[in-house]
């Protein structure tokens, strides 16, 4: 989309600043926005953030993200919670690939995600499962855990995660 310098943007800036000399134009280009995008009040440092359809672009400053976002709070639309379940295997993620994308194309609601490490010398993987349903993703889950049990590792897994109030 176009970027455009939104008046409204410039006069919550020009209103931050004291000195208009102080408004250069580094920090005008803080008013440069996607033409058509709703602006998302910024109170700590004023330069606002941006909405278009269901993005949000905030501040990347995590004290200013946060103030930012409390505004947003009551405005956003949540779905259902995404549910995780991790297992560690100390088997290579090449081994692995062919059975995940198995088990991956027989859950398409079904995030999965390997990550791979070496520890102590030996390559492993993480394996993360997300979705938000409990018994498809513990299906999967379980699948995952024979096919590493298959390839001839020792599966563990940490605690399952649910989002936080």
């Amino acid at each position: 989309m176009p970027l455009a310098r939104n008046p409204e943007a410039v006069r919550r800036l020009a209103a931050h600043y004291a000195n208009p000399a102080d408004l250069n134009e580094a920090r005008l280009r803080m008013a440069n926005i996607p033409e058509g995008a709703v602006l998302i009040d910024n109170p700590v440092s004023k330069a606002p953030g941006f909405r278009i359809g269901n993005v949000h672009v905030m501040a990347g400053v995590p004290t200013i993200m946060q103030a930012m976002f409390a505004g947003l709070r009551g405005q956003l639309a949540g779905g259902p919670p995404m549910l995780s379940r991790t297992l560690n295997c100390d088997l290579p993620e090449g081994l692995m690939a062919a059975g995940l994308a198995a088990i991956q194309a027989a859950h398409g609601d079904i995030e999965i995600g390997s990550y791979p490490y070496m520890r102590m010398g030996k390559a492993g993987a993480a394996i993360v499962l997300r979705g938000i349903d409990a018994a498809s993703l513990a299906t999967a889950a379980g699948q995952v855990r024979e096919m590493m049990l298959r390839l001839g590792g020792q599966p563990s897994e940490d605690p399952p995660r649910e989002p936080g109030p």
